[in-house]
């Protein structure tokens, strides 16, 4: 750790920005690995550089909202001007903070200048989304046919139902019924009804079971349309070499979206005289980049402080005489337009409130009913509405299986999923992280009313669901937890302290709070315990330590252990070197406290008839720890400022410290397994006729 002033840093930043020009803008639809380029002067096609490693993040300086990132690459260049891609970095970087440098010095290596352009690229699926296209339009095709064939047993059902047997009546000859005929018509009826019910049910199922499937293949495709919106930048630098080989570049820029917060352990020695502090950093990395085997190094100092003085501008006043004529017309004209701008105010907000909270209304997905979806999966083969076979299934189900059933609540199901899907990233990118969770879980509970074979399909999707529901519990526990933390800027008071890391680092790009070990000392300590019986019987135990660094310690949370036992959690506000803490740790039950106290009441004098009240107090300590301890006990007793009462006491073998509205101060080592016991005494004496009256005083020990 060093100790310098923040304003070291800007003398290197800005040599930047002499090399710099107005960054472009690329849009494309497809996401490759772009391998570095270079365009020489002999040729104007781009030219593949032979690299050695690929660039990588070397190490990173945080600050309190800034990241300044630098990376190492190895490239083969031509003799002569190129054009080179450092490759693609995060879309949030500072373009004018981007610098590039070369360290050898016996090589010719001429920047001539840094460009930054925008990229904006959307993967896609699509050769999954290809064959799950082919796969909806074959179940389209399979509902249309399957559709038609249970129409038609439908139909021939409703016909063969009212087949009825007729005897006939010719010139008055009624034709006489015979019994055999007349069974074998009716077995044959039944054979057959039976028949057509069983082949009925067995289409109705298999078209029941397409419905569902072509419902959950549409919710992947949803899922893959959507694809993932990549914005990065990439960093082309030209220049020129005299020799053709193996240059080796370093190039930095600042990053936002990185943050970090100090954070302490104090771990206390069995010997209850020494302790061991800890220093750490709580890193937090959204900077899009994940730092994989990097050295941080943590600064105090604020790179966007503006370190020129303000601009000063004169003030210039003028007078000049206004006619009556013009006076009297520039106030007419001042009254209508304040007559109109007070119309158009009152006019304004009843007409933007409905806008407002329509606004409002479209923030969350509220998906609509299947019903009303039916149109939007429709297939584009069809001619009309009633050809469209998502519909006419649906009938069909509804009327003639709605009992049994399962595509009904598939296709409920995956509407709402849409739904809950989009609400779930919509929160989790706008930090409303336990909306997210709500959403979460709702789309979790949609997925385990599936059948194991739709849920199967959509297995990817509900990874992605519990991934993402993951880290939502996460940051929604750090984010209450980083209430208690402390921008180290607002405690450094204007000065750059520097805080190296031990050791290379993992940091992932995903928002969560990472704890980065920076030194560990053993410091002195006095445990020294404290109570106060007339509140309670309890001994606190405090600790005083000093630091003894040479910078300070910067506010941030403060963890205290005993072994492995966690006695608490404390803040602590930024201590310079040699200055004096004090932590409180809470009640220990090893020390234990009894306070007694009896009261004798007599009168004295014939005379003067006064009464005396007589205050016998006794308070015994019993240490059970292994190792003796220092005790300090506060105790009162009253004071007055009338005349008529006098209090006079009697100290006992304990002298203690004593103040002048009587609070008493005991200080004492008790050794280990022993007892203390602290005993004292005061009278009071008031008239007899009198009665009195106690009051709380101002202040509190």
């Amino acid at each position: 750790m060093s100790f310098r002033p923040f304003i070291r840093y800007f003398s290197i930043s800005c040599i930047l920005l002499g090399f710099l020009s107005s960054p472009g803008s690329v849009i494309s639809q497809e996401s490759e690995e772009e391998t570095p380029t270079a365009i020489t002067e002999a040729s104007d096609s781009p030219k593949t550089i032979s690299y050695l490693g690929t660039p990588r993040v070397h190490s990173v300086l945080l600050y309190s909202d800034f990241a300044y990132t630098t990376r190492i690459a190895e490239f083969k260049l031509p003799v002569g001007s190129s054009e080179i891609s450092l490759g693609e970095v995060p879309y949030n970087i500072l373009d004018k903070s981007v610098s590039v440098s070369f360290s050898d010095a016996g090589r010719k290596f001429k920047i001539r200048g840094i460009r930054v352009l925008e990229r904006v690229t959307r993967k896609f699926k699509s050769k999954e989304t290809e064959e799950l296209s082919r796969r909806k339009e074959s179940l389209l095709l399979s509902l249309s046919t399957k559709s038609r064939e249970v129409q038609e047993l439908l139909d021939w059902e409703t016909s063969f139902k009212s087949i009825k047997p007729v005897l006939r009546e010719e010139e008055g000859v009624i034709e006489k019924v015979d019994p055999d005929s007349l069974s074998g018509f009716r077995k044959t009826f039944s054979d057959l009804s039976e028949e057509n019910t069983k082949l009925r049910l067995s289409k109705l199922e298999e078209l029941d079971r397409i419905r569902e499937e072509f419902y959950i293949v549409n919710a992947k495709l949803d899922h893959l349309a959507q694809g993932d919106v990549l914005r990065r930048k990439e960093i082309r630098l030209e220049a020129e070499v005299e020799t053709a080989g193996t240059y080796k570049l370093e190039y930095k820029y600042l990053i936002r979206g990185a943050i970090w917060y100090p954070r302490y352990t104090l771990d206390l020695k069995p010997n209850g005289s020494e302790a061991e502090l800890g220093w750490y950093a709580l890193v937090r990395n959204e900077t899009g980049e994940d730092w994989n085997g990097v050295r941080l190094e943590f600064s105090t100092a604020n790179p966007n402080q503006d370190l020129d003085l303000p601009d000063y501008r004169e003030l210039r006043i003028t007078s000049r005489v206004i006619a009556a004529e013009e006076k009297e017309y520039s106030g007419s004209e001042d009254r209508d337009i304040d007559y109109s701008r007070a119309k158009k105010s009152s006019a304004g907000p009843p007409a933007a409130a409905p806008v407002m909270a329509k606004e409002a209304r479209k923030k969350v997905y509220r998906p609509s009913t299947s019903h009303a979806k039916a149109d939007d999966l429709k297939s584009e083969d069809s001619d009309t509405q009633n050809e469209n076979p998502l519909e006419k299934s649906r009938m069909i189900i509804e009327g003639n299986f709605k009992g049994q059933s399962n595509s009904l609540q598939v296709e409920e199901n995956m509407g709402q999923l849409r739904g809950d899907l989009a609400n779930q990233k919509t929160f989790f990118d706008q930090g409303s992280y336990e909306d997210s969770i709500r959403y979460g879980k709702e789309a979790l509970r949609r997925f385990s009313g599936l059948r194991e074979s739709s849920r199967k399909e959509l297995k990817e999707i509900e990874s992605q669901v519990q991934i993402l529901l993951n880290r939502s519990s996460q940051l929604n526990s750090d984010r209450k937890y980083a209430y208690s933390l402390i921008a180290p800027g607002l405690s450094s008071e204007g000065f750059d302290f520097r805080y190296i890391s031990q050791s290379k680092e993992i940091i992932p790009s995903d928002k969560t709070l990472n704890r980065v070990f920076l030194r560990k000392r053993t410091v002195p300590v006095t445990p020294t315990y404290e109570s106060s019986p007339l509140t309670g019987e309890d001994a606190y135990l405090t600790v005083v330590s000093t630091n003894q660094e040479r910078e300070p310690l910067l506010s941030g949370p403060l963890e205290i252990y005993s072994g492995e036992n966690l006695l608490g959690t404390t803040s602590v506000s930024t201590l310079k070197p040699g200055e004096k803490i004090r932590m409180e740790l809470g009640p220990d039950r090893d020390v234990k406290i009894v306070r007694r106290e009896e009261k004798f009441e007599d009168k004295s004098g014939l005379i003067s008839r006064k009464k005396t009240i007589r205050h016998r107090i006794g308070i015994s300590i019993k240490n059970n720890k292994k190792r003796k301890i220092l005790f300090r006990l506060i105790d009162r007793i009253p004071y007055t400022v009338d005349d008529s009462v006098e209090i006079r006491w009697n100290l006992g073998p304990d002298k203690p410290e004593k103040t002048e509205d009587g609070i008493l101060t005991y200080e004492a080592e008790i050794p280990a397994g022993s007892s203390k016991k602290i005993e004292f005494e005061y009278t009071i004496s008031y008239p007899a006729n009198n009665v009195l009256r106690d009051s709380s005083g101002t202040g509190s020990y």
